[in-house]
C-alpha cells in the first residue's frame, strides 16, 4: 500500500481530528476537520464516474456541472428516470416531446469528446410497482387508459421498450447500459405482478443483446437497508439470467444503523455482494452521502463533510476489494441551498434532499473535504 504523491499522514488511523498532511513541500489543511489521513492501493479496478441531474433540476447549471464532471471524472452516467414515451416509441416515431429531445440534446451537447457513458433506464414508476408514466411534457405523465391497463409483458410494452432503448443507445452509444432499475422493489409487494415483470426483462434483455452483443447490458437493484437486501435475494437470483453485471445503488445515509454518520457503514455493507455476484461483474451505478443534516421521514438526519468523505473512502476501498468495474457517484454539486431543518417536516423526499447536499461541491462550488478523497482515488491508475 501507498500514498499518492509521497504522502506522509501525521495521524493514526482513518476516524481522526485535527490532524494534517504533508505532500512533498507543502502542506494542506482542513479548518474543523481532519486532513485525509487515508492510506491507498497502487492502481485501482474501477473508473469513477459522476452522474448528471435531470434536466429540469437544474437547467441552468448543466455547462458548469458537465465542465465539473470532465475535470473530476473518466465516466459520465445518465440516469433517465423520467418515465417513457411509449407511443411514441411503439409507433417508431423517434422524434419526441420538445420537452425530452431538449433533455437528451442537452445530454448529447455538453457531453466531451473521450468520455465513458453509462446510460441507465426504467421501465418503472417512481413507486417501483407500476409501469413508468409517459415522459412528455413533463416526467411520468399520468398514462392513458390504453397503456395503463398493459401488463409489464404485454406485446406492446416490450416493443416500446425496445424500441426506446434502441433508439437511446443510437443516439448515445453507451459504454455500459442499465436497462431497469430498482425491479427487486416489486418482489416485496406483489409476486405475480414480478412475475410478469420477469417476462419482460427476459425479452427485453435477449433482444437488445443480439443487436448488441459487446455492449455491457445489465439491471440496477437497491443497496440500502441490510435487511431489506437479504429479503432480496431471492427476487436477484431471478433476475441474475437477464443481466451481464451485479450492479447496485447504494445510498446507505438513512439507515438505521448508520445515520448519516459515515463512518459507521458496517464493514460487512459490500461485501455481500460478492457472494451474490458469482461469476459477474460488479458496478455500483449510483451512490452517495450527505454533507449537511437533512430532514427524512425518521427525524433529521445528521451529516457533515468529514462523515461523507469518510463513506466515500469506505465506498472506493470495498469496491476496489471487489474489483468492481466502475463506481458512480452523485450528485457531483448540490442542486439547491441545503434545506433549513424544519422538525415539522418529516415526510421530505429523501432522494431530493440528497440531491441538495450530497455533491462533491456545494451549491456555491465551494469543494468539499470529500472531493480530495475522490481525486487522490482518481489519480491512481486503472488496473
Amino acid at each position: 500500500m501507498k500514498t499518492v504523491n509521497s504522502l506522509i499522514v501525521v495521524c493514526i488511523g482513518l476516524m481522526l481530528t485535527g490532524c494534517t498532511i504533508v505532500t512533498g513541500n507543502s502542506e494542506a489543511s482542513y479548518p474543523g476537520d481532519p486532513d485525509l489521513g487515508i492510506t491507498l492501493p497502487d492502481t485501482r479496478s474501477a473508473y469513477l464516474g459522476l452522474a448528471t441531474p435531470n434536466y429540469a433540476d437544474a437547467p441552468a447549471q448543466l455547462p458548469q456541472i458537465y465542465i465539473t464532471i470532465g475535470k473530476h471524472a473518466e465516466i459520465i452516467a445518465h440516469h433517465l428516470d423520467n418515465g417513457v414515451p411509449w407511443q411514441e416509441a411503439l409507433d417508431g416515431k423517434y422524434l419526441y416531446h420538445p420537452y425530452v429531445e431538449e433533455d437528451l440534446s442537452a445530454r448529447l451537447r455538453y457531453r466531451q469528446a473521450g468520455q465513458k457513458l453509462v446510460l441507465s433506464l426504467s421501465p418503472l414508476a417512481p413507486d417501483h410497482i407500476n409501469l413508468a408514466g409517459h415522459w412528455g411534457e413533463n416526467p411520468h405523465m399520468a398514462l392513458d387508459a390504453q397503456w395503463s391497463n398493459k401488463p409489464f409483458n404485454h406485446p406492446d410494452v416490450v416493443n416500446a421498450y425496445v424500441n426506446y432503448t434502441r433508439d437511446l443507445i443510437n443516439r448515445f452509444h453507451p459504454d455500459y447500459l442499465s436497462y431497469a432499475s430498482d425491479v427487486t422493489e416489486l418482489a416485496k409487494t406483489d409476486r405475480v405482478k414480478f412475475n410478469t415483470l420477469l417476462i419482460f426483462l427476459n425479452q427485453v434483455y435477449h433482444r437488445l443483446k443480439l443487436e448488441h452483443p459487446r455492449l455491457p447490458i445489465f439491471i440496477t437493484v437497491p443497496l440500502d437497508d441490510a435487511q431489506d437486501f437479504n429479503l432480496n435475494r431471492w427476487a436477484i437470483d431471478m433476475i441474475n439470467p437477464y443481466t451481464d453485471y451485479l450492479a447496485i445503488s447504494s445510498y446507505p445515509s438513512s439507515d438505521p444503523a448508520i445515520m448519516g454518520q459515515g463512518g459507521q457503514v458496517p464493514p460487512h455493507w459490500f461485501v455481500k455482494l460478492r457472494d451474490l455476484a458469482g461469476k459477474k461483474p460488479i458496478a455500483i451505478n449510483g451512490t452517495g452521502f450527505n454533507a449537511d443534516a437533512v430532514p427524512t421521514d425518521r427525524g433529521v438526519l445528521p451529516g457533515n463533510e468529514r462523515s461523507q468523505a469518510d463513506y466515500l473512502h469506505f465506498l472506493l476501498t470495498e469496491a476496489d476489494k471487489l474489483n468492481a468495474v466502475f463506481v458512480i457517484w452523485s450528485p457531483v454539486i448540490d442542486l439547491r441551498e441545503p434545506p433549513t431543518i424544519d422538525p415539522q417536516d418529516l415526510q421530505a423526499d429523501v432522494r431530493y434532499q440528497r440531491l441538495r447536499s450530497g455533491g462533491l461541491f456545494a451549491l456555491s462550488m465551494k469543494p468539499r473535504l470529500a472531493l480530495r478523497v475522490w481525486d487522490k482515488w482518481l489519480e491512481l491508475p486503472p488496473r
